[in-house]
């Protein structure tokens, strides 16, 4: 009887304590659902209130601190920050809330500054920049993984200042990234009231990391959107008014016949050609071309070609007025621009072509009479480069027969310049030999078989990956 009512004893202690213990799993389970409740809570007011800052058009500083307030509210926390790579790779404090401990050591001869507390300790905090694996944030940033120190005073990875107001408690450190892009490291260090970060506080923390980064991502996009817009709406403004800059149609007359042919690499380019009626049976023609390309190079070859056109009528001779540009746009171009130009001045009455270069490519002429073709050499420095002592005596103009059937081709290098798929230049060789066979043409048809040659050996619908520019003239009868 003894053996059996302790053997029944034993059950019942048995069961229980295995209820004993089931309640305390379910008063567990209780609590951590709740647990993730209120975070998921803490989460999703987060995200609204970061997806009202990025809809408000909010900057990168109002984001990071909007994250900052709501991370510390969170998680307790009674200073936080965020940290971010700079051009050398360097973890830097962007912002911060609270008095976030510096994570170097501070000397205490800086303590003694007259500036505020707060002001100086923020100061030295935005001042550190630390090293790649440096410390707690070094190593978020590093790893990519977030680190959580509970009990700093047990760790040696956690910097010590004298200073009690400074003293690490508690820290974490959680890397931001989304899409395998770092944005930054948030960190918090010590609790309201003293006390450690709870594990619900580090999972807080990495949810709202998560969620900041998403948010920095966006941000991010939304303003290269913003600047692209703003740039596509720059460069539609300027190939507006570079459409009322560049002839729509050449001047001929005199018996001469000129074509151009203009391809800019983007909306605008640094190109540009014109031909002028300079009375008495002579024209003029020009083609230059801006170093660089896009916005920059088309307003400095609307300032070039503007005072150009002034200037043809002031001087008689192409080299005495590429002098007079060179004095005008030396003093008005950057220092790393210049403009390569060569100017003719064709004569029907003398049967003579007058030409100057200013470091451009050299023009091809085509001779009816020999039924072949060269390049015209002369000598010239490119404008902007050097002032007017230096390019005046490096410029002279040539002179040449320019009979009847004779031709002469202007060009950029974006012509002999452009490239096939294996990477070989057309080359001037190349268009010399196009030039002379087809110079008998019109000076339309004429680029037209030089455009259509360059695009086919480039293996695309457009012939170059640069600024292409073609002017040609002819003499007819």
């Amino acid at each position: 009887m003894i053996g059996a009512y302790c053997i029944l004893l034993f059950v019942a202690i048995l069961f229980a304590w295995l209820l004993w213990r089931k309640d305390l799993q379910v008063r567990d389970l209780h609590r951590e659902l709740e647990a993730m409740g209120e975070e998921n809570d803490i989460v999703l007011d987060f995200m609204h209130k970061i997806v009202s800052e990025v809809a408000s058009g909010a900057d990168k500083k109002k984001v990071f601190l909007r994250i900052l307030r709501s991370v510390t509210l969170a998680c307790g926390a009674t200073s936080a920050c965020i940290y971010e790579k700079n051009s050398r790779n360097m973890l830097v404090a962007a912002e911060s809330e609270g008095l976030f401990p510096p994570q170097r050591e501070i000397n205490p001869l800086l303590l003694k500054s007259a500036e505020s507390r707060a002001a100086l300790i923020d100061k030295i905090l935005k001042g550190e920049e630390l090293e790649p694996y440096e410390g707690i944030i070094g190593q978020a940033a590093e790893t990519g993984e977030p680190v959580f120190i509970k009990r700093a005073e047990r760790s040696a990875r956690v910097v010590v200042h004298k200073d009690a107001a400074l003293r690490i408690t508690s820290i974490m450190a959680i890397p931001m990234v989304f899409r395998g892009e770092f944005y930054g490291v948030l960190a918090l260090a010590n609790p309201i009231g003293g006390g450690f970060f709870s594990d619900l506080d580090f999972s807080i923390a990495c949810s709202i990391a998560d969620q900041s980064a998403l948010s920095i991502y966006s941000i991010n996009a939304f303003n290269q959107l913003v600047e692209k817009r703003q740039i596509d709406h720059d460069l539609s403004l300027a190939k507006s008014v570079q459409s009322y800059i560049l002839p729509s149609s050449l001047f001929s007359a005199y018996g001469f016949d000129a074509a151009a042919e203009y391809i800019p690499q983007q909306q605008v380019g640094g190109d540009f050609y014109d031909t002028f009626d300079l009375g008495g049976g002579r024209i003029g023609a020009v083609v230059g071309d801006v170093s660089g390309k896009g916005v920059s190079a088309a307003i400095i070859m609307a300032i070039c070609q503007t005072a150009f056109r002034f200037l043809v009528r002031q001087f008689s001779t192409p080299a005495e007025t590429l002098k007079a540009l060179n004095r005008e746009m030396v003093v008005a171009m950057r220092s790393d621009m210049f403009v390569t130009m060569v100017y003719a001045i064709f004569d029907s009455a003398k049967n003579k072509a007058v030409i100057a270069r200013a470091g451009h490519e050299k023009p091809l002429f085509y001779s009816a009479k020999t039924g072949a073709a060269d390049f015209v050499n002369s000598r010239g420095i490119a404008i902007g480069m050097v002032g007017a002592d230096k390019f005046d005596a490096a410029i002279s103009d040539v002179e040449l027969d320019f009979c009847e059937g004779d031709a002469m081709m202007f060009y950029t290098d974006g012509v002999n310049e452009a490239v096939n798929p294996e990477g070989e230049e057309f080359s001037a060789r190349r268009l010399k030999g196009i030039f002379e066979k087809s110079a008998a043409k019109s000076a339309e048809q004429l680029n037209e078989t030089i455009t259509r040659a360059i695009a086919g050996f480039a293996c695309k619908s457009r012939p170059t990956d640069d600024d292409f520019t073609l002017l040609s003239v002819r003499r007819g009868k």
